[in-house]
């Protein structure tokens, strides 16, 4: 089922759109900026076509992302997206479509070479607050507020399991699920200061971690054993995920870190301790009578991700320069890119190597939730609290 306008680039339906200007308005969509300005272009229907929305290897160099060479395909409600904030975002491993998890209660799978809803996964139990594709790219998971874990046969839109019926339910809301590298345990961090390990397969309980923090991100080392955390307690923890033991705890840092992330050569672990923090949970925890930090001044310490070498090299950088805390970061295939989205509505590029910034991209109204690559590193999506995906694809 095609949504209204997407094959003809309809501008009030869904948008394509060359990013080169300052400030490019796009008619029912709000506003998108950039950091570098020229005129705003749209791209024509033979253009279209020439899109690389297809499967391919990843890149020896990524794009440089810069104006002139990305263009914008914007989802919303009216391309029966989503009706509330989307909490997660990630590409199929294939890159053939996009899945989004919502406060709305639905997972969508979005067909990228239809440009199409492809379908929805319902019912959700609750809301959503984090998906995942298994890399075998047979399964999707999601995890809910009320502590669920679902696995899916995303393709026929068959719920497989509700994995919290077996014993071992969390109690609290799941706020990350992962699968392993070969696809055969997945992972589920939640409140309840456990990581759940599920076998896929059998659809059971393998083993429970208890941790010392709230969880808020997990994932999975590309080779090894190894499984990082972290969550509301400030600090990122290390396990050997085959036998639930703590291999290592770095920090505290800051306040709550919200995204983590391995590098594609298991090498390096980007995490991202952040300085100021609004949400319901950290208001609740600040002494009475003290006023929120305002997003507009950065703490000494400030928003920001850092890389850490797990060959116990010096740390190579520490990327700076977001005002409100950062939901979600990714590398890209190659690792020469990492990308970051905060609820200071921008979305970053950052050079790995040399810590620089590569370009950002500032939404006019949305706080970003989520973050992710498509798997040939020409693309990254985004999801946002107000309920837009959107899809930036290089050119170049």
């Amino acid at each position: 089922m095609n949504f209204p306008g997407f094959s003809t680039i309809a501008i009030a339906t869904l948008t394509f759109t060359l990013i080169q200007s300052a400030l490019a308005v796009i008619p029912n969509f709000g506003a998108l900026r950039s950091s570098q300005g020229l005129n705003p272009s749209i791209i024509n229907a033979a253009s279209l076509t020439a899109l690389p929305l297809s499967q391919a290897q990843p890149q020896r160099s990524d794009p440089t992302w810069q104006p002139g060479t990305v263009s914008l395909l914007t989802i919303g409600a009216q391309q029966q997206g989503h009706s509330s904030p989307v909490r997660s975002v990630v590409f199929s491993p294939d890159g053939q479509f996009l899945a989004s998890g919502s406060v709305d209660k639905t997972v969508k799978i979005w067909n990228l070479q239809k440009r199409s809803l492809e379908r929805t996964l319902s019912p959700q139990v609750d809301q959503v607050d984090a998906i995942a594709f298994s890399p075998d790219g047979q399964y999707l998971a999601s995890g809910c507020l009320n502590g669920a874990v679902m696995l899916w046969d995303w393709q026929s839109g068959k719920l497989l399991s509700l994995l919290t019926e077996q014993p071992g339910n969390h109690t609290e809301l799941v706020t990350s699920v992962a699968f392993s590298p070969d696809s055969q345990i997945l992972a589920s961090g939640s409140g309840d200061k456990t990581i759940r390990l599920w076998d896929v397969n059998a659809k059971t309980l393998r083993q429970t971690i208890a941790t010392s923090q709230f969880i808020e991100t997990l994932a999975f080392a590309p080779t090894g054993t190894l499984l990082a955390s972290a969550g509301l307690e400030r600090t990122v923890d290390l396990w050997n995920w085959t036998s639930g033991e703590r291999v290592r705890s770095l920090g505290p840092y800051g306040r709550a870190i919200y995204a983590i992330a391995f590098s594609p050569d298991g090498q390096t672990l980007a995490f991202s301790p952040n300085s100021v923090c609004l949400t319901p949970r950290c208001l609740e925890q600040r002494p009475t009578g003290t006023p929120p930090s305002s997003s507009t001044q950065r703490p000494p310490e400030g928003n920001h991700i850092r890389l850490w070498s797990l060959q116990g090299q010096p740390s190579p950088q520490t990327m700076r320069g977001h005002l409100d805390w950062i939901n979600s970061i990714a590398f890209s295939p190659s690792g020469q890119t990492l990308i970051s989205g905060s609820m200071d509505r921008t979305i970053r590029l950052w050079n790995t190597e040399t810590g620089e910034l590569i370009r950002e991209f500032q939404e006019n109204d949305r706080r970003i939730l989520s973050v992710a690559f498509r798997p040939d590193g020409r693309a990254f999506a985004l999801g946002s609290a107000d309920g837009t995906i959107k899809l930036f694809i290089s050119q170049e």
